[in-house]
Protein backbone atom coordinates (compact mmCIF):
# COMPACT_ATOMS: atom_id res chain seq x y z
CA UNK A 1 0.00 0.00 0.00
CA UNK A 2 1.53 3.29 -1.08
CA UNK A 3 1.86 6.12 1.38
CA UNK A 4 -0.40 9.03 0.56
CA UNK A 5 1.98 11.91 -0.04
CA UNK A 6 -0.28 14.87 -0.69
CA UNK A 7 -2.85 15.20 2.05
CA UNK A 8 -3.77 18.87 2.10
CA UNK A 9 -4.67 20.19 5.53
CA UNK A 10 -6.14 23.65 5.18
CA UNK A 11 -6.45 26.57 7.53
CA UNK A 12 -8.54 29.54 6.40
CA UNK A 13 -7.60 32.75 8.18
CA UNK A 14 -9.70 35.81 7.46
CA UNK A 15 -8.22 39.27 7.80
CA UNK A 16 -10.02 42.09 9.60
CA UNK A 17 -11.42 44.87 7.46
CA UNK A 18 -9.00 47.37 8.99
CA UNK A 19 -6.16 45.61 7.19
CA UNK A 20 -7.81 45.55 3.79
CA UNK A 21 -7.42 47.77 0.77
CA UNK A 22 -8.05 47.27 -2.93
CA UNK A 23 -4.62 45.69 -3.48
CA UNK A 24 -4.30 43.63 -0.26
CA UNK A 25 -5.21 40.06 0.64
CA UNK A 26 -8.51 39.21 2.35
CA UNK A 27 -7.64 35.60 3.23
CA UNK A 28 -4.65 33.51 4.24
CA UNK A 29 -4.66 29.87 3.17
CA UNK A 30 -2.20 27.59 4.98
CA UNK A 31 -1.64 24.10 3.59
CA UNK A 32 0.19 22.30 6.38
CA UNK A 33 1.20 19.20 4.44
CA UNK A 34 2.63 21.33 1.63
CA UNK A 35 4.29 23.75 4.08
CA UNK A 36 2.85 26.71 2.18
CA UNK A 37 1.08 29.96 3.03
CA UNK A 38 -0.94 31.68 0.31
CA UNK A 39 -2.28 35.21 0.34
CA UNK A 40 -5.60 35.48 -1.52
CA UNK A 41 -7.81 38.30 -2.71
CA UNK A 42 -11.34 37.44 -3.91
CA UNK A 43 -10.22 33.83 -4.26
CA UNK A 44 -7.18 34.65 -6.40
CA UNK A 45 -3.68 33.83 -5.18
CA UNK A 46 -1.52 36.93 -4.78
CA UNK A 47 1.60 35.29 -3.40
CA UNK A 48 2.83 31.98 -1.97
CA UNK A 49 5.38 31.59 0.82
CA UNK A 50 7.14 28.49 2.22
CA UNK A 51 6.54 28.00 5.94
CA UNK A 52 7.73 25.97 8.92
CA UNK A 53 5.54 24.45 11.64
CA UNK A 54 5.85 23.22 15.22
CA UNK A 55 7.95 20.27 16.43
CA UNK A 56 5.05 17.78 16.04
CA UNK A 57 2.93 19.27 13.25
CA UNK A 58 0.82 16.33 12.06
CA UNK A 59 -2.78 16.59 13.23
CA UNK A 60 -4.92 19.30 14.81
CA UNK A 61 -3.85 21.17 17.95
CA UNK A 62 -5.69 20.01 21.08
CA UNK A 63 -3.77 21.39 24.03
CA UNK A 64 -0.99 23.70 25.10
CA UNK A 65 2.50 22.38 24.43
CA UNK A 66 1.58 19.60 21.98
CA UNK A 67 3.69 21.21 19.26
CA UNK A 68 0.89 21.14 16.70
CA UNK A 69 -0.61 23.79 14.41
CA UNK A 70 -4.40 24.35 14.53
CA UNK A 71 -6.51 23.25 11.57
CA UNK A 72 -9.75 24.94 10.62
CA UNK A 73 -11.27 28.38 10.21
CA UNK A 74 -9.74 31.29 12.12
CA UNK A 75 -9.14 35.02 11.75
CA UNK A 76 -6.36 37.46 12.61
CA UNK A 77 -7.22 38.72 16.09
CA UNK A 78 -4.20 40.91 16.79
CA UNK A 79 -1.15 42.42 15.13
CA UNK A 80 1.88 42.31 17.42
CA UNK A 81 4.00 45.45 17.18
CA UNK A 82 7.65 45.64 18.29
CA UNK A 83 7.91 41.87 17.98
CA UNK A 84 11.19 39.95 18.10
CA UNK A 85 10.02 38.25 14.91
CA UNK A 86 9.66 39.61 11.40
CA UNK A 87 5.89 40.25 11.25
CA UNK A 88 3.69 38.73 13.98
CA UNK A 89 -0.03 38.05 13.58
CA UNK A 90 -2.03 36.34 16.34
CA UNK A 91 -4.84 34.06 15.14
CA UNK A 92 -8.16 33.45 16.91
CA UNK A 93 -7.22 30.06 18.40
CA UNK A 94 -8.75 28.67 20.56
CA UNK A 95 -12.28 28.94 19.24
CA UNK A 96 -15.23 27.48 21.16
CA UNK A 97 -14.74 24.03 19.62
CA UNK A 98 -11.05 24.00 20.50
CA UNK A 99 -11.98 24.82 24.11
CA UNK A 100 -14.56 22.03 24.20
CA UNK A 101 -12.08 19.52 22.78
CA UNK A 102 -9.43 20.46 25.32
CA UNK A 103 -11.90 20.33 28.20
CA UNK A 104 -12.94 16.80 27.25
CA UNK A 105 -9.37 15.60 27.84
CA UNK A 106 -8.82 17.86 30.89
CA UNK A 107 -6.23 19.98 29.13
CA UNK A 108 -5.59 23.68 28.63
CA UNK A 109 -6.11 24.45 24.91
CA UNK A 110 -3.35 27.06 25.03
CA UNK A 111 -3.36 30.18 22.95
CA UNK A 112 -1.18 32.86 21.48
CA UNK A 113 -0.79 31.00 18.19
CA UNK A 114 1.12 33.22 15.81
CA UNK A 115 1.93 33.61 12.16
CA UNK A 116 5.38 35.13 12.22
CA UNK A 117 8.71 35.29 10.47
CA UNK A 118 12.00 33.95 11.79
CA UNK A 119 13.61 35.63 14.80
CA UNK A 120 16.20 38.21 13.88
CA UNK A 121 19.58 36.72 12.95
CA UNK A 122 18.27 33.16 13.40
CA UNK A 123 19.40 30.11 11.47
CA UNK A 124 16.89 28.88 8.88
CA UNK A 125 16.33 25.17 8.34
CA UNK A 126 13.80 22.66 6.95
CA UNK A 127 11.78 20.26 9.09
CA UNK A 128 14.14 17.26 9.40
CA UNK A 129 11.36 14.64 9.10
CA UNK A 130 9.86 16.15 5.94
CA UNK A 131 11.05 13.35 3.64
CA UNK A 132 10.09 10.68 6.16
CA UNK A 133 6.43 11.67 6.40
CA UNK A 134 5.97 13.17 2.92
CA UNK A 135 8.24 11.33 0.50
CA UNK A 136 8.14 12.54 -3.08
CA UNK A 137 5.63 10.71 -5.24
CA UNK A 138 6.31 9.64 -8.80
CA UNK A 139 2.78 10.73 -9.72
CA UNK A 140 2.48 14.34 -8.62
CA UNK A 141 -1.00 15.87 -8.58
CA UNK A 142 -1.53 19.18 -10.32
CA UNK A 143 -2.81 22.12 -8.31
CA UNK A 144 -6.05 22.02 -10.31
CA UNK A 145 -6.55 18.35 -9.43
CA UNK A 146 -6.05 19.02 -5.71
CA UNK A 147 -8.45 21.98 -5.76
CA UNK A 148 -11.11 19.92 -7.56
CA UNK A 149 -10.80 17.13 -5.01
CA UNK A 150 -11.15 19.66 -2.20
CA UNK A 151 -14.28 21.28 -3.67
CA UNK A 152 -15.98 18.26 -5.20
CA UNK A 153 -15.81 16.08 -2.09
CA UNK A 154 -17.75 18.74 -0.15
CA UNK A 155 -20.27 19.48 -2.89
CA UNK A 156 -21.02 15.82 -3.59
CA UNK A 157 -21.63 15.16 0.10
CA UNK A 158 -23.99 18.17 0.22
CA UNK A 159 -25.92 16.82 -2.77
CA UNK A 160 -26.26 13.45 -1.04
CA UNK A 161 -27.57 15.16 2.09
CA UNK A 162 -30.07 17.13 -0.01
CA UNK A 163 -31.09 13.96 -1.82
CA UNK A 164 -31.75 12.18 1.50
CA UNK A 165 -33.60 15.16 3.06
CA UNK A 166 -30.90 15.71 5.65
CA UNK A 167 -30.90 19.22 4.18
CA UNK A 168 -34.32 20.41 3.03
CA UNK A 169 -33.51 23.61 1.13
CA UNK A 170 -30.83 24.85 -1.24
CA UNK A 171 -30.46 28.00 0.84
CA UNK A 172 -29.71 25.98 3.97
CA UNK A 173 -27.09 23.96 2.12
CA UNK A 174 -25.35 27.04 0.75
CA UNK A 175 -25.47 29.15 3.89
CA UNK A 176 -24.66 26.21 6.15
CA UNK A 177 -21.61 25.20 4.13
CA UNK A 178 -20.20 28.73 4.22
CA UNK A 179 -20.95 29.56 7.85
CA UNK A 180 -20.84 26.04 9.24
CA UNK A 181 -17.51 24.69 8.07
CA UNK A 182 -15.98 27.48 6.00
CA UNK A 183 -16.72 26.61 2.37
CA UNK A 184 -15.35 29.65 0.47
CA UNK A 185 -18.01 32.36 0.52
CA UNK A 186 -16.99 33.70 -2.89
CA UNK A 187 -18.20 30.38 -4.34
CA UNK A 188 -21.69 30.98 -2.95
CA UNK A 189 -21.97 27.67 -1.08
CA UNK A 190 -21.75 24.03 -2.10
CA UNK A 191 -24.89 23.70 -4.23
CA UNK A 192 -24.33 27.08 -5.87
CA UNK A 193 -20.85 25.85 -6.79
CA UNK A 194 -22.45 22.95 -8.70
CA UNK A 195 -24.89 25.34 -10.43
CA UNK A 196 -22.08 27.67 -11.51
CA UNK A 197 -19.95 24.77 -12.70
CA UNK A 198 -22.89 23.46 -14.75
CA UNK A 199 -24.56 20.26 -13.56
CA UNK A 200 -23.65 18.27 -16.66
CA UNK A 201 -20.03 19.35 -16.44
CA UNK A 202 -20.02 18.79 -12.69
CA UNK A 203 -21.43 15.28 -13.11
CA UNK A 204 -18.84 14.41 -15.75
CA UNK A 205 -15.96 15.76 -13.68
CA UNK A 206 -17.28 13.89 -10.63
CA UNK A 207 -17.20 10.66 -12.58
CA UNK A 208 -13.62 11.37 -13.70
CA UNK A 209 -12.59 11.85 -10.07
CA UNK A 210 -14.50 8.73 -9.01
CA UNK A 211 -12.67 6.67 -11.62
CA UNK A 212 -9.35 7.91 -10.24
CA UNK A 213 -9.96 8.21 -6.51
CA UNK A 214 -12.94 6.09 -5.56
CA UNK A 215 -16.64 5.96 -4.85
CA UNK A 216 -16.83 9.06 -2.63
CA UNK A 217 -16.62 11.17 -5.81
CA UNK A 218 -19.34 9.20 -7.63
CA UNK A 219 -22.21 11.39 -8.89
CA UNK A 220 -25.29 10.95 -6.67
CA UNK A 221 -28.51 9.76 -8.30
CA UNK A 222 -30.11 13.18 -7.81
CA UNK A 223 -27.27 14.87 -9.67
CA UNK A 224 -27.65 12.48 -12.60
CA UNK A 225 -31.41 13.07 -12.74
CA UNK A 226 -31.19 16.85 -12.54
CA UNK A 227 -28.40 17.10 -15.12
CA UNK A 228 -30.37 14.96 -17.57
CA UNK A 229 -33.42 17.23 -17.15
CA UNK A 230 -31.38 20.43 -17.43
CA UNK A 231 -32.37 21.50 -13.91
CA UNK A 232 -30.37 23.41 -11.30
CA UNK A 233 -30.40 23.56 -7.53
Amino acid sequence: MKFLTKIIIIIFIFLPSSLLSADKADMILIEKSLRSLKLLKDGNILKTYPIDLGFDPIGHKYYEGDGKTPEGLYYISKIIVNSDFYISFKISYPNKWDKINAKEINKNPGGYIMIHGYPKNSKKFLWPDLKKYFPLSENQLSEEEMIDRFYFSQVIESIRCYEENVITSVKDANVGSVLGWGFPSFKGGTLQFANDYGLINFRNRSQELADKYGERFSPPKLLNQMSEKGETF
